[in-house]
């Protein structure tokens, strides 16, 4: 099998983070290179899926220091695209996972509004584009 084309390049990185990299690396016996090709390839899964417009499903997997009220409104000002929705609490926070089903746009509407609240937001297309 042919080996894929690479191209190199630098990245700067806070020097907590950097260590972090390092401490992974040496944790999962595998390569910087590697982890941050991982990592950007998953980032690229879930935020290329907004380029073009479509219909499609997802998950948001939610989490805040605190209980807000705001993501309960936030979820029934879009519960035309809100499938369903889990509330659990987790060692003093709050985690909530969300399936949404709709245009993209609207999805896309919703993840930043979550971000815009200070919750740590994860969406995991189901579909492509």
């Amino acid at each position: 099998m042919a080996q894929a084309k690479r191209r190199r390049f630098g990245v700067s990185l806070r020097e907590e983070v950097a260590e972090g990299l390092d401490e992974l690396s040496r944790l999962l016996g595998t390569s910087r290179s590697n982890l941050v090709e991982e990592a950007v390839e998953r980032l690229l899964e879930d935020y290329l899926h907004y380029r073009e417009q479509h219909r499609c499903s997802g998950l948001f997997i939610v989490y805040s220091d605190a209980e807000t009220l705001d993501v309960r409104k936030l979820l029934e000002e879009n519960r035309d695209i809100v499938v369903s929705s889990s509330h659990v609490h987790v060692g003093g926070a709050c985690a909530e996972i969300i399936v949404v089903h709709g245009d993209s746009e609207r999805i896309r509407r919703l993840h930043n509004s979550l971000e815009s609240l200070g919750c740590r937001v994860r969406f995991i297309p189901l579909h492509g584009p």
